[in-house]
């Protein structure tokens, strides 16, 4: 009988692995704003604290047509796409009905410009 001994080499080297899993913990420490939360809900963070050492401003500056600056926010159109879905699922399906859980994918279609 004859055997062989098979040796399988890693998919990823120890600083690979070091890198995704210090991505992975920076990522879950972000809230939903995409800040860190033990910044955000730090006394330091809090406007009315006149030691705090950083403040936030939400929106992206946008210069009005009168040459002002506006903090406006963006828009995720594949979420109000969703979220339109989920309304127009809301109205057909009639009240009082059981919609925890449902989900509607999202699909990206392409267009073409118009010229």
């Amino acid at each position: 009988m004859v055997s062989a001994l098979v040796e399988r080499e890693s998919e990823w080297t120890p600083a690979q692995l070091a890198l995704v899993l210090g991505v992975e913990a920076f990522r879950r420490s972000l809230g939903p704003h995409g800040q860190p939360m033990d910044e955000a809900m730090s006394p330091d963070s809090d406007p009315s604290n006149r030691n705090g050492v950083r403040m936030y401003r939400a929106g992206v500056p946008v210069v009005t047509p009168e040459g002002n600056t506006i903090y406006a926010p963006l828009v995720d159109y594949a979420q109000r796409t969703q979220d339109d879905a989920m309304e127009a699922y809301k109205k057909s399906a009639g009240e009082g009905a059981n919609l925890s859980g449902l989900v509607f994918p999202v699909e990206v279609i392409e267009r073409r410009p118009r010229l």
